[in-house]
């Protein structure tokens, strides 16, 4: 997350905001059906880190599909942390600038939905990533993609309809994706989705890679 100024904005205020809900939400459903092919190779009773959760438009999804799964949710917001609690994630209040409060090799997955965009240091992020995954554990990652047409009218839509700034302090194009997870992770996917909007990313951690 970033800030603007003194107010720290929130993924919550560009859903809640004038049009931001009915013209946005259906970018979701394709990162759930992504999300959703990755929980069902993982087998029984998966971890999954929702980092920067939001209020759980994907995860929450995932959660109820899949009942088996541990889902964990951390983001700053406390409001959204609430409305992801509802949607049965476990949910926790960290700080993206301070190390994140889980246990080493903890999660088979850990999922960024339009989060990483807004943190500070991508490379301290994924220091705290690679930390936290098991061996053979699988990063997948969600961004506006800044090497699109598409994205580039989307974004401008997005600020006509929502009088709100994207507040992306760290844009990433298919190539600046794919050397972030290419200098961490040995096998690495990218691709877009929803006719360009979306970008996605898959890092998978290998035994030995740390």
């Amino acid at each position: 997350m970033t800030t603007n100024g003194n107010q720290r904005l929130s993924f919550g205020d560009y859903y809640s905001s004038p049009g931001g809900g009915r013209l946005f939400r259906w970018l979701d459903w394709a990162k759930v059906r992504k999300t959703a092919s990755l929980v069902k190779a993982l087998g029984n009773a998966p971890r999954i880190l929702d980092l920067g959760c939001g209020a759980a438009a994907v995860s929450g999804r995932i959660a109820r599909d899949f009942p088996q799964a541990k889902i964990l949710g951390a983001d700053i917001d406390a409001k959204l942390l609430a409305a992801a609690k509802l949607r049965g994630l476990e949910v926790h209040q960290v700080d993206f600038d301070k190390p994140l409060p889980f246990d080493d090799a903890s999660f088979d997955l850990i999922v960024m939905v339009d989060s990483i965009e807004h943190v500070r240091c991508r490379r301290d992020t994924m220091v705290q990533v690679m930390r936290l995954l098991k061996p053979e554990g699988t990063l997948l990652v969600f961004t506006p993609p800044y090497d699109t047409f598409t994205w580039w009218l989307g974004e401008r839509l997005f600020r006509l309809m929502t009088r709100r700034p994207t507040d992306h302090v760290s844009p990433f194009t298919r190539e600046s994706l794919d050397w972030l997870l290419g200098e961490n992770f040995e096998e690495v996917r990218t691709g877009y989705l929803n006719f360009g909007l979306t970008m996605w990313g898959t890092g998978t951690r290998k035994r030995g890679n740390h």
